[in-house]
């Protein structure tokens, strides 16, 4: 089930609904300015705690098991993070995820689903800034929250309604308009970005590349 919400912070937000007053989210040490602003503002005053946790790389999987909590409802990772770009072994962070009965969000709005679907790799949500990729012409803001339960996609839904978070009809045709083109722009924007990186990296005043 795929829920169109009214901006990708909208939908970043109708996910940690799932969780409780009383439950623990653990987030990456690496994330989105917005993701941990709603985290650790906004999810605090319902007694929602959030902890930290660098989940990259080989050892991400085992840094998560170690922070786990019978609290622990809920993971949210980005893979490749923002801003530092650090990747993330989702297949093993969605077994520890589930080893916990813990759910895990991907925020997939870098990678977009013609790059990466975290779905297919252990993931129960996956989460888009439609903003970015989907519509591509910057004249729309939107998010996207992706599952492949139904239980899960009811329970998401529900939320949307309650709260009246849905994506206006003229801004899906928007982001109908740019998803026909999406294949087109995110291959050549990888292009482009090879170029700046090989410029980047052999320039005298560059130290490092991310």
């Amino acid at each position: 089930r795929c829920l169109a919400i009214s901006t990708g912070m909208a939908a970043l937000a109708s996910v940690t609904r799932l969780a409780k007053a009383g439950d623990e989210i653990l987030l990456s040490d690496d994330s989105y300015g917005g993701t941990y602003r709603l985290l650790a503002q906004v999810c605090k005053r319902m007694n929602i705690s959030t902890k930290y946790v660098a989940m990259d790389g080989k050892e991400g999987p085992a840094r998560l098991e170690a922070a786990m909590t019978d609290k622990t409802a809920l993971v949210m990772v980005e893979s490749p993070t923002n801003p530092m770009q650090r990747v993330c072994d989702l297949r093993g962070l969605s077994k520890v995820c589930h080893a916990h009965g813990a759910l895990l969000e991907v925020d997939n709005t870098l990678m977009s689903p013609i790059l990466q679907r975290p779905l297919e790799l252990g993931a129960d949500i996956v989460v888009h800034s439609a903003t970015k990729f989907f519509c591509g012409h910057s004249d729309t803001m939107a998010g996207v929250v992706c599952v492949n339960d139904k239980e899960l996609g009811d329970r998401l839904y529900f939320n949307q309604n309650a709260e009246g978070t849905g994506l206006a009809p003229f801004d899906c045709w928007l982001a109908l308009r740019g998803i026909k083109t999406m294949a087109l722009r995110v291959h050549k924007a990888q292009s482009n970005a090879v170029h700046l990186a090989e410029f980047l990296a052999a320039h005298p005043m560059v130290t490092r590349v991310f």
